[in-house]
């Protein structure tokens, strides 16, 4: 599914992996049941530990997310840890790491990201969490599309003419046009076509 929501999806987790060769998670809209949408990265051995020993109850990198919005490197999180999880990770090469938490109304959502041979330059925390805020804006919250670009996008699903749109909104054509730029830019769209497309098929439209 997050192929459909992210534009790029693949080399975006290639330029990821580029940054974090040791792994990452990357969780969307996490609720009591845990996330609605998930990418795993870390070592499939690492993965199966983690839910074994159900580490998610002490992990302090996942606790430090729950609690706080931005971004982190695990060195800085100073919170306990009694069942030994980083430690644990070592063995996997999660040596040094960061982690990245957005919280958009009530819904949450974290990327962890772990190198083996030195911490993440503020760069490419930087570079990461730029990239980060934007998916979570595609998965969670319409690609950060206005209600009036949907209004705009809803009449022309419909096959209406850029004048037809204006009459009906009771705007200026030239304020159509921009609203379709603006959201074809959003959706990462080659055109208001591939737009409408991508916006329906991800049901922004209803």
């Amino acid at each position: 599914m997050l192929e459909l929501l992210i534009p790029n999806y693949e080399a975006e987790l290639a330029h990821l992996h580029g940054l974090g060769p040791a792994g990452f998670v990357m969780a969307f809209n996490y609720r009591v049941s845990g996330p609605e949408l998930m990418a795993l990265g870390y070592p499939e051995a690492w993965h199966k530990e983690y839910e074994e020993r159900n580490y998610f109850v002490g992990d302090p990198v996942l606790l430090w997310s729950f609690v706080n919005s931005g971004v982190k490197r695990w060195s800085e999180i100073k919170l306990p840890d009694p069942r030994g999880v980083m430690n644990a990770a070592l063995k996997f090469d999660l040596r040094y790491g960061a982690v990245f938490s957005v919280k958009k109304g009530r819904k949450r959502s974290v990327l962890s990201v772990a190198r083996g041979d030195r911490e993440l330059t503020d760069d490419e925390i930087a570079d990461i969490n730029g990239r980060f805020g934007t998916w979570c804006d595609h998965v969670t919250n319409r690609a950060a599309l206005t209600d009036r670009e949907i209004d705009v996008l809803k009449l022309l699903s419909v096959g209406h003419s850029q004048r037809e749109i204006a009459e009906a909104l009771g705007i200026a054509e030239v304020t159509v046009k921009q609203r379709a730029v603006t959201a074809t830019k959003k959706l990462g769209a080659t055109n208001r076509i591939h737009a409408v497309a991508i916006a329906m098929q991800r049901d922004y439209l209803t």
